[in-house]
């Protein structure tokens, strides 16, 4: 039975989440590197466009623009959280997961669509 839920589980999560694209991943993050370069602010990442929302692949990337995200422990003390998702602004604001909701008080202050992905840069109120 056990066996049964997590294959179930592991097939709904295959359906549900596209497949990684890691041409999207480096435009996205190039997107962010761009908008970050543009401040002295610490900024932290987060995606929920695939099982992974410490955003491993996109700290990567990032790092090969020369940006450096806070670590995954930090989404609380960032100036910056971008978030990529293909969420809307409202479902964003609300979400409870941890990476956003430690991030407290936030506005949506800047936006980008890239494809099927919304990313929007949260900062403090």
């Amino acid at each position: 039975a056990l066996s049964f839920i997590i294959a179930t589980y592991w097939l709904f999560i295959q359906k549900s989440t596209p497949p990684l694209q890691p041409n999207n991943i480096r435009e996205i993050s190039k997107i962010i590197a761009q908008d970050q370069k543009q401040t002295t602010l610490n900024f932290n990442v987060t995606s929920f466009v695939d099982p992974d929302a410490r955003a491993t692949a996109y700290r990567y990337f990032l790092d090969l623009e020369g940006v450096q995200p806070l670590g995954v422990g930090e989404y609380g003390v960032a100036d910056h959280l971008y978030v990529v998702t293909f969420d809307d602004q409202g479902q964003v604001l609300y979400n409870q997961t941890y990476e956003i909701s430690s991030f407290r008080p936030k506005r949506i202050s800047k936006s980008w669509k890239y494809g099927k992905e919304n990313i929007y840069r949260l900062e403090r109120n």
